[in-house]
């Protein structure tokens, strides 16, 4: 049995700044993207149990045009920041509070889009152990 989860979290995808030296600013910028992310998740997921069957993580990532005025919606977004570091940042904020375990991710993948309403969208397609 399938059972399907999305979850949206609304702003400009965001990834964790690179730490350079000790940098607080960077910290800051750091701690406060984590508890925003991880409390829309939590409202979202609304204190259902973790996922424990076989997941395949699905992210789409919507970010605005540089310039509005160009028809760009749904059009892949190919500048920075990497889908890999998006997808990465993601799941560490997913981890405790959607599952538990990555290795029961069978599949994960991630697409960059432009949108005039910038937002990550999540979704899990969990399928029951037997």
């Amino acid at each position: 049995m399938k059972t399907t989860y999305n979850y949206i979290i609304h702003g400009v995808p965001a990834i964790t700044p690179k730490n350079r030296a000790s940098c607080f600013s960077a910290f800051e910028k750091q701690r406060i993207l984590n508890i925003r992310y991880k409390r829309d998740l939590e409202e979202q997921h609304a204190n259902r149990p973790l996922l424990t069957g076989y997941l395949i993580f699905l992210a789409k990532f919507y970010f605005p045009p540089q310039h509005p005025i160009e028809p760009r919606e749904n059009k892949p977004h190919h500048q920075k920041p990497d889908c890999l570091r998006l997808l990465e940042f993601i799941d560490r904020i997913a981890l405790g509070i959607l599952y538990d375990n990555h290795s029961t991710i069978i599949k994960f993948e991630g697409e960059k889009l432009y949108s005039l309403k910038p937002r990550t969208e999540i979704i899990l397609i969990e399928e029951r152990k037997k």
